[in-house]
Formats: structure tokens, C-alpha cells, sequence
């Protein structure tokens, strides 16, 4: 059951906040993950590669972002709000062992 929380403001978002790209440990070029989140019902990706952010141009691309990004108070406005509502942000992903995870460099 999805719970949508309408006091949350004019947005109500599903994010993958943590995906990969052929440029990194992903199996999908950029076009076929925004297609992948958008047929899964995302309507936001944080696209995460490690190395590089060629992915991430890619996908900016396809997806024509608008270049103007929420200002350091609009951001720190929706931590706020998420924190109101229980919640926490988090911009940390698998460390401190991310370093390890690449393909090339594990060992076996």
C-alpha cells in the first residue's frame, strides 16, 4: 500500500534515489533507465555512477532538466519539512565499502 501524504505540498514524488548507468556498475544505458523509471512509476531518478558523471550528463540530456536548481534555502525549506514529517534525508550511499563495489577492483 503507497501512502501519499498531501500535506507534503504541491509535490508528491517517488524517487529511485540510487541507480547506475552502463558508465558505471549498471546494466542499462541512461535512455533505458529513465524508461525503466518512468515504466516502474518513478517520477524522479538519482542516477549515482561511480567515477564518472557521464551517466549522469547523459541523462540530464535526455531528460531536458531545466538548468536552474533549487537554491541552498529552497533545500534546506523540503529537509526541513521532511524532517516535520518524521522522515530523514540522507545523501550517503554504501559508504564506507563503496569504494570496493566496482566490478574491475573486487576481489574474487
Amino acid at each position: 500500500m503507497a501512502l501519499i501524504d498531501n500535506d507534503f505540498g504541491e509535490f508528491n514524488v517517488l524517487l529511485d534515489g540510487h541507480s547506475h548507468t552502463k558508465f558505471s556498475d549498471g546494466r542499462m544505458n541512461p535512455e533505458q533507465l529513465l524508461k525503466w523509471a518512468i515504466a516502474n512509476g518513478y517520477n524522479a531518478i538519482i542516477v549515482s555512477d561511480h567515477n564518472n558523471i557521464e551517466g549522469v550528463s547523459e541523462a540530464q540530456r535526455i531528460a531536458h532538466v531545466s538548468p536552474d536548481f533549487p537554491s541552498d534555502e529552497r533545500l534546506e525549506e523540503i529537509i526541513n519539512h521532511v524532517h516535520k514529517l518524521g522522515s530523514l534525508v540522507s545523501a550517503i550511499n554504501h559508504i564506507p565499502w563503496s569504494n570496493s563495489t566496482e566490478w574491475d577492483k573486487l576481489e574474487r
